[in-house]
């Protein structure tokens, strides 16, 4: 039984950034995951893989365990029992247990142990696998002239030992002199007393028996080599053992990622959601009744629940409209949606196709430096600048209403200055933003881009009033309205209306005082 991989990770694969899980609100995920399943699930999904040949394999094996349930639940028990096949550790001073009554009790363990290949092939007798890697799994347990070999070489030296005889392979040289010489256990002996400290012990040989008397120094010698015989065959039981343990850990840990998929899975179906694997074969995202899994977790129910759609272009996404409109959520469900397909998992929607990302970046509000080492706006740019090296490498970036923490024009300014740089390294970009002056420069901005970049415009759909909320997200150009007062006590609060005019009145004055000043 050699060592099995489950989940395939890559030595150069993707990444996500320290924010992600949680801005994405899969910390609600706790309410259908044990601990156990949850810390895999989180640890896994947070090196999401970049090879479409290796997600789809995760999915085949993942649609193998949806397709017998039970399989999962056996194969989990057999490796969670079979870490109790531990050797007996005594106390060494008050220990007084034999070598051979050791061996016995080493063998009884290992033998469990060596029990378990077959244990597992049992399980997965007679079971269909769409999944090359548990077809692979199947076959080598499917080899049990190795395990019964084992099992035989092992019985064999440990009956060698326990009968106590000894077996002398003795090679000469030129001149007769001693070349090599081994003794090992082969037969059984009886001791009788004679006089003084000599005995008479019969050993076999070979190919003859023959009697031999041995002084009582060379008998304490061959009983000194017998007890290190025993310790050696218990090393070797030991590694083996040992590696069984490790192998069915390991394994027990990968399963732990797919029974929690499971869960997942089966809580969306429940509600009554569809779920989906996508293929891999646009370059662009692409949705249909998209779901963020999140808000269905936290609700538990599908109803008043609003799923959008996306079919869309390559390039940046500006998306705009009241707050509470459903921008954040349409934002989580494509972050949560992406990171589950490169993870080899279902999306929770009708369609859902993609490209495969290197890495997947958010970019979230934080509440202000504590330690009060920056202000708000400071500590979105350092935290902006840190993730710079993944944006660079092939990504997908979430940014919910970035660089918001400062007036309207600085925020415009910073923003267009970060899409231009972006426009160098070409990710996917989904940018939420309340800035207006931002929103209605969107077609200037996109002739300054590099490598023919475009800005798409996605927008709340504004329903038959200004209080009506549809939580749907479409295409469409900015709403100009929505800059006027209600904008404004949407984006900055109503507490905050005063201190924004009075901002927005001095900027105004400094700005007529430079034209001044100029002409």
């Amino acid at each position: 039984m050699i060592e099995f991989d489950l989940l395939f990770f890559e030595k150069n694969g993707g990444k996500i950034n320290s924010d992600y899980f949680i801005d994405m609100g899969l910390e609600s995920l706790k309410q259908i995951l044990n601990d156990k399943e949850y810390n895999v699930f989180l640890e896994t999904v947070c090196t999401p893989l970049n090879n479409a040949e290796l997600i789809k394999e995760r999915q085949k094996i993942l649609k193998d365990f949806l397709d017998s349930p039970e399989l999962i639940d056996c194969l989990q028990s057999i490796c969670a029992t079979a870490q109790n096949n531990k050797f007996i550790v005594r106390d060494l001073v008050y220990s007084k247990v034999t070598p051979k009554r050791k061996l016995i009790e080493n063998l009884q363990v290992t033998s469990k142990s060596l029990d378990v290949p077959n244990e597992l092939l049992a399980t997965m007798r007679n079971k269909k696998f769409t999944s090359k890697t548990l077809l692979a799994l199947y076959e080598q347990l499917n080899s049990t002239d190795i395990i019964r070999e084992i099992k035989s070489r092992i019985n064999e030296i440990s009956n060698w030992v326990m009968k106590d005889c000894v077996s002398f392979d003795i090679q000469y040289g030129s001149g007769l002199k001693l070349k090599t010489s081994h003794i090992a256990s082969a037969g059984s002996y009886s001791v009788k007393p004679k006089t003084g400290f000599i005995k008479r012990k019969k050993a076999q040989l070979a190919a003859n028996e023959f009697a031999y008397n041995l002084d009582y120094i060379l008998e304490l010698q061959v009983g000194d080599l017998i007890e290190r015989g025993i310790q050696n065959i218990c090393s070797i039981l030991s590694n083996i053992n040992s590696y069984i343990i490790s192998l069915t850990k390991k394994m027990f840990r990968q399963l732990l990622f797919y029974s929690a998929a499971i869960k997942i899975v089966n809580f969306g179906r429940q509600l009554g959601c569809s779920v989906i694997f996508p293929a891999f074969e646009s370059k662009k995202i692409e949705a249909k009744s998209l779901y963020d899994i999140g808000l269905l977790v936290n609700s538990g129910s599908l109803n008043g629940m609003i799923s959008n759609d996306l079919f869309g272009e390559e390039g940046f996404y500006l998306i705009s409209g009241v707050n509470q409109g459903g921008k954040t959520t349409f934002l989580k469900s494509i972050g949560v949606a992406q990171l589950f397909a490169q993870n080899g998992l279902p999306v929770f929607a009708e369609e859902y196709d993609c490209p495969v990302y290197k890495n997947l970046v958010s970019h979230f509000p934080e509440s202000e430096d504590m330690s009060f080492c920056y202000g708000r706006l400071a500590e979105e740019l350092t935290r902006f600048h840190s993730l710079l090296p993944l944006i660079k490498d092939s990504a997908l970036v979430l940014l919910n209403e970035s660089f918001a923490t400062t007036t309207e024009e600085e925020g415009y300014e910073i923003a267009f200055d970060v899409l231009r740089a972006l426009s160098k390294v070409r990710p996917t970009l989904f940018f939420v933003t309340h800035n207006f002056r931002l929103l209605k420069s969107m077609n200037e901005i996109s002739k300054k881009l590099e490598n023919n970049m475009q800005i798409h415009s996605l927008i709340v759909d504004p329903g038959k009033s200004s209080t009506d909320r549809t939580y749907t997200i479409i295409s469409g150009a900015p709403q100009e309205a929505v800059n006027g007062l209600e904008y404004i006590t949407q984006s900055v609060g109503a507490n905050h209306l005063n201190t924004y005019l009075f901002e927005n009145k001095n900027q105004k004055t400094s700005h007529k005082n430079k034209e001044c000043n100029c002409q």
